[in-house]
Protein backbone atom coordinates (compact mmCIF):
# COMPACT_ATOMS: atom_id res chain seq x y z
CA UNK A 1 0.00 0.00 0.00
CA UNK A 2 1.16 3.46 -0.74
CA UNK A 3 1.43 6.57 1.55
CA UNK A 4 -1.72 8.12 2.82
CA UNK A 5 -2.39 10.90 5.58
CA UNK A 6 -3.81 9.55 8.41
CA UNK A 7 -8.01 9.91 8.23
CA UNK A 8 -8.26 12.16 10.90
CA UNK A 9 -6.09 14.73 9.47
CA UNK A 10 -7.61 14.77 6.43
CA UNK A 11 -11.07 15.54 8.33
CA UNK A 12 -9.15 18.74 10.07
CA UNK A 13 -7.48 19.57 6.58
CA UNK A 14 -11.17 19.50 5.24
CA UNK A 15 -12.71 21.53 8.16
CA UNK A 16 -9.98 24.31 7.88
CA UNK A 17 -10.32 24.08 3.67
CA UNK A 18 -14.37 24.73 4.51
CA UNK A 19 -13.78 27.51 7.34
CA UNK A 20 -11.32 29.04 4.31
CA UNK A 21 -11.97 28.10 0.52
CA UNK A 22 -9.65 30.61 -0.43
CA UNK A 23 -6.76 30.01 1.82
CA UNK A 24 -2.85 29.85 0.81
CA UNK A 25 -1.82 26.67 0.25
CA UNK A 26 1.61 26.84 -0.68
CA UNK A 27 3.19 25.80 2.84
CA UNK A 28 0.52 23.11 3.11
CA UNK A 29 2.16 19.31 3.33
CA UNK A 30 1.85 15.72 4.63
CA UNK A 31 4.33 14.07 3.49
CA UNK A 32 8.56 14.30 4.11
CA UNK A 33 10.86 15.21 1.39
CA UNK A 34 14.15 14.43 1.16
CA UNK A 35 15.31 15.85 4.38
CA UNK A 36 12.50 14.56 6.62
CA UNK A 37 13.07 11.25 4.95
CA UNK A 38 16.78 11.34 6.66
CA UNK A 39 15.23 11.42 10.17
CA UNK A 40 12.48 10.36 12.36
CA UNK A 41 9.60 12.47 11.51
CA UNK A 42 5.95 11.88 11.21
CA UNK A 43 6.29 13.41 7.33
CA UNK A 44 7.49 9.96 6.83
CA UNK A 45 5.22 6.89 5.87
CA UNK A 46 5.27 4.70 8.47
CA UNK A 47 5.40 1.08 6.75
CA UNK A 48 4.49 -0.84 10.07
CA UNK A 49 0.68 0.21 9.45
CA UNK A 50 0.98 0.48 5.67
CA UNK A 51 2.18 3.86 5.31
CA UNK A 52 0.16 6.15 7.34
CA UNK A 53 1.83 9.59 7.56
CA UNK A 54 0.90 11.06 10.75
CA UNK A 55 1.40 14.77 10.09
CA UNK A 56 -0.36 17.93 8.68
CA UNK A 57 1.60 21.40 7.41
CA UNK A 58 -1.58 24.04 7.33
CA UNK A 59 -0.66 26.95 5.50
CA UNK A 60 -1.01 30.31 8.03
CA UNK A 61 -1.86 32.82 5.48
CA UNK A 62 -5.38 33.34 4.89
CA UNK A 63 -6.74 31.04 7.84
CA UNK A 64 -7.04 31.61 11.61
CA UNK A 65 -3.79 30.06 13.33
CA UNK A 66 -4.79 31.20 16.77
CA UNK A 67 -7.95 28.88 15.78
CA UNK A 68 -5.89 25.88 14.65
CA UNK A 69 -3.97 26.03 17.76
CA UNK A 70 -6.92 26.11 20.02
CA UNK A 71 -8.80 23.28 18.24
CA UNK A 72 -5.69 21.24 18.06
CA UNK A 73 -4.54 20.88 21.59
CA UNK A 74 -7.63 20.96 23.19
CA UNK A 75 -8.15 17.14 20.85
CA UNK A 76 -7.06 14.25 22.21
CA UNK A 77 -5.82 12.89 18.83
CA UNK A 78 -2.63 15.57 18.65
CA UNK A 79 0.44 14.58 19.89
CA UNK A 80 2.19 17.52 18.96
CA UNK A 81 1.66 21.35 17.54
CA UNK A 82 4.40 23.34 16.21
CA UNK A 83 3.96 26.80 15.14
CA UNK A 84 5.83 30.15 15.23
CA UNK A 85 9.46 28.76 17.17
CA UNK A 86 6.88 27.14 19.87
CA UNK A 87 5.99 23.31 20.49
CA UNK A 88 3.03 22.41 22.73
CA UNK A 89 3.12 18.66 22.99
CA UNK A 90 1.08 16.26 24.90
CA UNK A 91 3.36 15.16 27.46
CA UNK A 92 3.87 18.79 28.72
CA UNK A 93 0.07 18.77 28.65
CA UNK A 94 0.28 21.66 25.75
CA UNK A 95 2.12 23.96 27.77
CA UNK A 96 3.77 26.02 25.17
CA UNK A 97 7.91 25.99 25.23
CA UNK A 98 10.71 26.89 22.76
CA UNK A 99 10.53 24.79 19.57
CA UNK A 100 14.34 24.39 18.63
CA UNK A 101 14.09 22.35 15.54
CA UNK A 102 15.35 23.27 11.80
CA UNK A 103 12.02 24.88 11.06
CA UNK A 104 10.36 27.27 13.01
CA UNK A 105 7.05 26.84 11.22
CA UNK A 106 6.58 30.33 10.93
CA UNK A 107 4.71 30.17 7.85
CA UNK A 108 2.59 26.83 8.84
CA UNK A 109 1.26 24.78 11.46
CA UNK A 110 2.22 21.62 11.61
CA UNK A 111 -0.23 19.06 13.66
CA UNK A 112 1.40 15.43 14.79
CA UNK A 113 -1.47 12.75 15.83
CA UNK A 114 -0.85 10.17 18.49
CA UNK A 115 0.39 6.88 17.09
CA UNK A 116 -2.29 3.89 17.08
CA UNK A 117 -5.48 3.20 15.19
CA UNK A 118 -7.48 4.66 17.56
CA UNK A 119 -6.26 7.82 16.51
CA UNK A 120 -5.01 7.78 13.69
CA UNK A 121 -8.84 6.49 12.20
CA UNK A 122 -11.01 8.64 14.26
CA UNK A 123 -13.02 10.70 12.09
CA UNK A 124 -14.76 12.51 14.42
CA UNK A 125 -14.69 16.69 13.33
CA UNK A 126 -12.60 18.50 15.05
CA UNK A 127 -14.20 21.63 15.25
CA UNK A 128 -12.01 23.95 13.28
CA UNK A 129 -14.47 26.87 11.75
CA UNK A 130 -17.26 26.87 14.45
CA UNK A 131 -16.82 30.54 14.53
CA UNK A 132 -13.20 31.15 16.26
CA UNK A 133 -14.79 30.66 20.15
CA UNK A 134 -18.48 30.41 20.61
CA UNK A 135 -20.12 30.95 23.60
CA UNK A 136 -20.20 28.01 25.61
CA UNK A 137 -23.54 26.81 26.50
CA UNK A 138 -23.80 26.86 30.31
CA UNK A 139 -24.51 23.36 30.61
CA UNK A 140 -21.16 22.22 29.44
CA UNK A 141 -18.66 24.69 29.43
CA UNK A 142 -16.44 23.82 26.58
CA UNK A 143 -18.79 24.66 23.35
CA UNK A 144 -20.45 21.13 23.18
CA UNK A 145 -23.30 20.08 24.23
CA UNK A 146 -23.35 17.90 27.57
CA UNK A 147 -25.13 14.62 26.22
CA UNK A 148 -21.92 14.88 23.24
CA UNK A 149 -19.04 15.02 26.03
CA UNK A 150 -20.56 12.14 27.75
CA UNK A 151 -20.73 9.73 24.95
CA UNK A 152 -17.13 10.86 24.15
CA UNK A 153 -15.76 10.46 27.73
CA UNK A 154 -17.58 7.05 27.79
CA UNK A 155 -15.95 6.18 24.38
CA UNK A 156 -12.16 7.13 26.05
CA UNK A 157 -11.92 10.03 23.31
CA UNK A 158 -10.71 12.63 26.40
CA UNK A 159 -8.23 9.91 27.72
CA UNK A 160 -8.34 8.46 31.07
CA UNK A 161 -7.95 9.67 34.88
CA UNK A 162 -5.64 12.86 34.96
CA UNK A 163 -5.11 12.78 31.49
CA UNK A 164 -8.47 13.05 30.92
CA UNK A 165 -9.14 16.13 33.60
CA UNK A 166 -6.18 18.05 31.38
CA UNK A 167 -7.92 17.38 28.02
CA UNK A 168 -11.59 18.33 29.62
CA UNK A 169 -10.27 21.78 31.58
CA UNK A 170 -8.09 22.73 28.74
CA UNK A 171 -11.10 23.72 26.34
CA UNK A 172 -13.37 25.16 29.42
CA UNK A 173 -15.39 21.79 30.22
CA UNK A 174 -15.92 21.21 34.15
CA UNK A 175 -14.39 18.42 34.77
CA UNK A 176 -16.22 18.04 37.82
Amino acid sequence: MGAYLAPSLVVLRNEINRAHPNRDKSSDGWIGDAAHAARKSDHNPDPLPNGVVRALDVDKDGMDKEELRRVVISDPRTEYFIQDWKIYRRATSFRAEKYTGPNGHTGHGHVSVRHGTQWENDTRPWGYGQGGSPSPPPSSGGGKPLDQIVDEVVSGHWGNGQDRKQRLTLPGYNYE
